[in-house]
């Protein structure tokens, strides 16, 4: 009411939907003021909003881990081990993705060409995985 108070606005109805990902609750769907419901096309248009707040539930976790891993590398720790500390302490798609952060760290100290050939490879791997061409990639002359 608060807010409401704040804005000028204070609702008389309000209805609210869950968006729903599997088992977790990612957010709700409120209309206000509705005077009729059809909660079929209201729960339709809650599941269109799963991918996107998935994603970004997903890209937060990921921030955190990240954030957590540089934050343990300052204290002279290598950034590869703290992604990989920061990978066990995670969960879900976080863990794997701080797993692949840590074997990004490491290719950084290769050299230019085994950088780019180790490119090459995980945009292949992607491209293939995806079912779309190739990626081009720069070749680096040694």
């Amino acid at each position: 009411s608060d807010v409401a108070d704040a804005v000028g606005y204070v609702p008389t109805a309000l209805t609210a939907v869950p968006v729903l990902h599997r088992d977790r609750v990612l957010g709700v769907l409120s209309l206000l003021d509705a005077t009729t419901v059809d909660m079929g096309l209201v729960s339709g248009i809650a599941s269109l909003a799963v991918p996107y707040l998935a994603r970004s539930a997903a890209a937060a976790s990921f921030g955190r881990t990240i954030a957590r891993a540089m934050a343990a590398a300052t204290d002279d720790t290598d950034l590869a081990d703290a992604l990989r500390e920061a990978a066990e302490d995670s969960d879900g798609p976080s863990q794997a993705l701080a797993e692949l952060a840590a074997v990004y760290a490491e290719l950084g100290r290769l050299g230019d060409a085994d950088r780019a050939a180790a490119t090459r490879i995980v945009a292949q791997f992607t491209a293939h995985v995806a079912g779309s061409r190739p990626v081009p990639v720069r070749r680096v002359r040694r």
